[in-house]
């Protein structure tokens, strides 16, 4: 409905997933989920640029295979971890104010976000017999989040573009966790940015330099160490422009990526895992062009339902 320049629409979707596992030397796994996820959106024009909106909307997690797989590893004994099969979707409750801008030079969006999560799936970790911890996964998660996001871009001259996108999230969380002393609430401050410079010269020919930084992911038990990369891409067209070369370097200049993730249960354990990973790449990118479609028409089909609500785990 969209009566002036008041806005105002509102879905809802009912969805149903049916997850049957099948394994050779276990009890077979079935979970099912039923989720009725609504949304509303209310937007009024400011302007003929500018526009205020207010949206709510319910977004689902569904638990991926490697979250619900029973499965003991018991290849290290002190550190022994199975998954759930009797987990439920996350459903997170979103509410958002934003304001957004856009001219031929400069693109503003700037959003003030809520979020609540309840039944939040969570990795936890006890103390069992002989100093063992094990490690699992249950809907045992009261998550609550207030956050600041901004995306600008500015066009100074035709053919250079500066973008940064970037927020700022204050992240508290609790457990229904029954009890267990390795749990108490955990709560922080996380910011992540990332900038991009890009420029066309000489007609046919592109430059881009980029880099990013992100601080702080908070678990119920746990954090990470920041983390950041750089990078900058060179490309060439040809032939009027049908043929593209696209070069892109990631971390010239350091190797190796350090992140460190602690793991606390109250009084009860720390622990330390740090990960060094390869970070530099070379990406070297070929594509051609045939033909043209502008004066062909071109029909746009849509997808009703998409699969990328589902929760990744492993070495994700």
């Amino acid at each position: 409905y969209k009566p002036n320049k008041l806005g105002f629409k509102a879905g809802v979707r009912l969805e149903n997933t049916q997850t049957d596992i099948n394994f050779k030397t276990m009890s077979d796994v079935e979970n099912n989920t039923t989720d009725v996820v609504p949304s509303v959106a209310l937007s009024y024009q400011l302007g003929m640029t500018e526009t205020i909106r207010f949206n709510y909307n319910m977004r689902i997690s569904r638990p991926s295979i490697w979250y619900l797989n029973p499965y003991r590893n018991e290849s290290d004994r002190n550190n022994i971890c199975y998954g759930n099969p009797d987990l439920d979707s996350k459903e997170s409750h979103r509410f958002s104010l934003s304001y957004g801008s856009f001219s031929q030079k400069v693109n503003l969006n700037a959003s003030l976000r809520y979020t609540l999560t309840n039944h939040a799936i969570q990795q936890y970790s006890t103390i069992v017999a002989d100093n063992i911890l094990e490690t699992t996964y249950g809907n045992i998660g009261k998550n609550q989040s207030l956050g600041l996001d901004i995306f600008a871009s500015w066009t100074p001259i035709k053919n250079l573009r500066m973008m940064i996108n970037g927020g700022i999230n204050y992240l508290d969380i609790d457990a229904n966790s029954g009890g267990l002393r390795e749990i108490s609430p955990n709560h922080g401050l996380g910011d992540d940015i990332f900038v991009n410079s890009s420029s066309t010269f000489l007609e046919t020919s592109r430059a881009s330099i980029f880099a990013g930084y992100f601080k702080q992911t908070f678990t119920l038990q746990g954090e990470m160490t920041a983390f950041s990369f750089t990078g900058f891409g060179l490309g060439k067209d040809f032939f009027d422009k049908k043929l593209s070369v696209m070069v892109n370097i990631q971390d010239p200049f350091r190797n190796r990526m350090e992140v460190t993730m602690k793991t606390h249960g109250g009084t009860a354990f720390y622990q330390e895992t740090k990960l060094s990973m390869k970070q530099q790449n070379v990406n070297f990118r070929v594509s051609f062009k045939f033909g043209n479609l502008k004066n062909q028409q071109i029909k746009k089909v849509q997808r009703g339902i998409s699969n990328d609500y589902l929760m990744q785990g492993g070495s994700n």
